[in-house]
């Protein structure tokens, strides 16, 4: 088991509570965050990378619990990618895949042959070795959406967390960015934990879903047995219909035209 979450609670103050009873993540698998703004999706993801500390409960992640870790040692557990990245400096694709490499390297020590290697090996993973010497800011935001994760491949990860990783991303980087993930997943049996607003990407991608609302787990299992116009319905607050064939099943909003 890559992640085990038990009896999880935490607050900010009394204006918001998060409880999570169970939750786990086995090797290769993706778990995609499910619900509206404020239901807790992303503060799962910070107790679950230890950024927040909940006020009880476990998380483990390869059997270890993360809040015993050392920050180093915990990111050679967890490969991160922020909602949202702004570059301040000019860093080479390359450079900045490298990074991922400094949990590994002794403090006063360069990366040497093998780092390099594995950051190559990430970038390739990604598709994006063509573009190694390119300045970082010069890219397109889907273009560093894939660096950003070639980083977080390079850590070598038992897990991935990846907060809302089709932000702003056109349809077509949207596509790239969740098949390379679903890819890398299965390949190298790393597990992965997202959150997604859109029910419809969550369906294609997920291989579990848990759909959450004010702090609570609502239900988790697999996506076509979560995601049905009864569970949308209650936790988005609008009325939802199942438009589905024998390629797949979609979920859409219900219009009106009132006359």
């Amino acid at each position: 088991m890559v992640l085990r979450i038990r009896g999880l609670r935490f607050s900010y103050g009394g204006a918001f509570t998060l409880e999570v009873d169970h939750l786990r993540v086995r090797e290769g698998e993706i778990l995609v965050l499910l619900g509206p703004n404020g239901s807790g999706k992303t503060t799962l993801l910070k107790c679950i990378n230890a950024l927040i500390r909940p006020e009880s409960g476990k998380v483990e992640i390869a059997g270890r619990d993360i809040f015993s870790l050392r920050r180093r040692d915990l990111a050679r557990l967890v490969g991160y990618l922020p909602q949202g990245h702004v570059p301040s400096f000019p860093f080479r694709v390359e450079d900045m895949v490298l990074l991922g490499r400094v949990a590994h390297v002794d403090p006063l020590s360069a990366p040497d042959r093998s780092d390099y290697e594995i950051a190559w090996s990430a970038m390739r993973a990604v598709g994006i070795e063509d573009f190694a010497d390119r300045p970082y800011t010069e890219l397109s935001g889907g273009e560093r959406q894939l660096v950003l994760l070639a980083r977080a491949l390079a850590q070598e990860p038992r897990l991935l967390l990846l907060d809302e990783p089709t932000n702003h991303l056109d349809f077509r980087n949207q596509a790239l960015v969740m098949g390379i993930v679903r890819k890398v997943a299965r390949e190298k049996g790393i597990g992965a934990v997202m959150t997604l607003h859109d029910p419809n990407m969550a369906l294609r991608v997920a291989d579990r879903v848990a759909l959450m609302s004010r702090g609570r787990l609502m239900r988790e299992g697999r996506p076509q047995d979560v995601i049905t116009p009864q569970t949308v319905s209650e936790v988005y607050g609008v009325e939802v219909e199942r438009v589905g064939d024998g390629n797949g099943m979609y979920i859409f909003p219900a219009l009106g035209v009132s006359t």
